[in-house]
């Protein structure tokens, strides 16, 4: 249990590989997890937030670090790769629709082929946008230009830079 009026359960802990390069952002309970089976090593720790254990309080990590074996160079191509899911598509298009605005959930809202699959149109990064389903259904089987429709914005392939900063908890489960 932490101890501190802000309690947060995804409270962001930084790993750093063995060379002290940044990584990427886990959960402090998996921080906590890994340092206690020896794979990693706390190096900073919050003053002002205490986990209480059954054998006390211990301060709550908030750097990490790999004692063997995980080199920067190794992660670096990983960092930038990023899945395409129904989850991060919501999260690049800032849970919009591209062709009107609408706020839409993660749970109701459709995936948009810009250019129609019917035509050729891949399930790809550069192909897909958010959409409710009333702009997808009046777009149907044509190109935004045909059927007098714009796009809110380019649809591209995300970084996993980008998606951490629209939605820093989402990112954190977008592992492969």
């Amino acid at each position: 249990m932490i101890q501190n009026n802000t309690y947060s359960s995804y409270m962001d802990v930084l790993v750093l590989s063995t060379g002290y390069e940044p990584l990427y952002r886990i959960s402090w309970m998996k921080a906590l997890t890994h340092t206690f089976t020896g794979r990693l090593e706390i190096v900073e720790s919050s003053d002002s937030k205490k986990i209480g254990t059954v054998s006390g309080q211990i301060p709550m990590p908030t750097v990490v670090r790999f004692k063997t074996g995980v080199f920067a160079g190794k992660w670096l191509a990983q960092l930038n790769t990023v899945k395409l899911s129904r989850k991060n598509l919501w999260i690049r298009d800032n849970g919009q629709c591209q062709y009107c605005s609408k706020e839409m959930k993660v749970s109701n809202y459709e995936i948009e082929h810009v250019l129609p699959k019917s035509r050729g149109g891949k399930s790809t990064w550069n192909n897909l946008v958010v959409a409710c389903g009333k702009c997808n259904q009046k777009k149907g089987a044509r190109t935004p230009e045909e059927a007098g429709m714009k796009l809110l914005k380019t649809p591209h392939k995300p970084t996993m830079t980008e998606l951490q900063i629209r939605h820093p908890v989402a990112a954190l489960c977008t592992k492969k």
